[in-house]
């Protein structure tokens, strides 16, 4: 079983594929979408992105950012884990890119 995950920047969007076990970090390297990213605990702030809609919950604590997000809520992908599809807004540009 996995989760749809869309993510709309601008006039960009992309859909790819997350299983519940996998942050959507992971999930969005393993497919070929280059995230914002840095420190990849969740502190540094460089992945956020806006949750329009769905359910994440976090593999670790992360300061600043509320534990069970609602639909409006910032989230932290590095460490959130989806229950359910998500659509989701980045702060910054994810990029498409070929190995």
């Amino acid at each position: 079983m996995s989760f749809k995950i869309r993510v709309s920047f601008e006039e960009e969007s992309i859909e790819f594929d997350c299983a519940p076990s996998d942050t959507i970090l992971e999930a969005a390297r393993r497919q070929d979408i280059l995230m914002a990213s840095y420190c990849e605990q969740g502190g540094c702030g460089a992945c956020t992105a806006l949750m329009k809609k769905g359910a994440v919950s976090y593999v670790r604590s992360v300061r600043g950012i509320t534990e069970q997000p609602e639909p409006g809520d910032l989230i932290r992908p590095c460490s959130a884990m989806p229950l359910e599809d998500l659509d989701l807004s980045p702060l910054s540009r994810w990029k498409l890119y070929s190995q």
